[in-house]
């Protein structure tokens, strides 16, 4: 994932951020396409109709989409969470006592926003996408507007105020 290499006598961590946001945001369309598309293939597919008449509770079932959301992404998410951290462990490591202690403070802020917030958008598009797929016809409608309301229209309301006002 991050690739170290020597440089001036001393191995130095690179790629962290840059591959950490790229793979965060295949990361997030890959969990909205997984999200949607097994539910909306179960309910084309007369799958929902067969679990709804079985014993299970509405939770259970929708607890077992987490399961299997979990067992599949836990892995990658943490991956991607962890080269989020590099550039942190990379500035702890080249720390000299010279520098005081306050410099620090808006880079964990940062890093440890950046990792809040990557956790809690996988979450918001799993759930976006189990919806989704149960309410669109197709996989890909699904997939389509789950893109939309978790990634890009956030990306657009949050990002694009701060673009204008640092353009002013």
């Amino acid at each position: 994932m991050a690739v170290a290499v020597w440089a001036f006598g001393r191995p130095v961590l690179w790629l962290g951020p840059g591959l950490g946001i790229v793979l965060g945001v295949f990361l997030k369309l890959w969990v909205a396409w997984q999200a949607c598309a097994t539910l909306a293939q179960a309910r084309r597919s007369g799958a929902i109709e067969l679990l709804l008449a079985t014993p299970l509770s509405t939770e259970e079932i929708i607890d077992g989409q987490w399961k299997a959301l979990r067992r599949l992404f836990l892995w990658p998410a943490l991956a991607v969470l962890v080269l989020r951290v590099l550039p942190l462990l990379e500035a702890f490591r080249q720390n000299s006592p010279a520098q005081p202690a306050l410099l620090w403070i808006p880079l964990l802020g940062t890093t440890v926003f950046s990792v809040i917030t990557f956790a809690i958008d996988l979450l918001g598009i799993a759930w976006m996408g189990m919806w989704m797929g149960l309410r669109q016809k197709t996989p890909l409608h699904a997939f389509s507007s789950t893109v939309v309301l978790t990634i890009l229209l956030p990306a657009v309301v949050f990002c694009l105020p701060n673009l204008v006002f640092d353009l002013v």
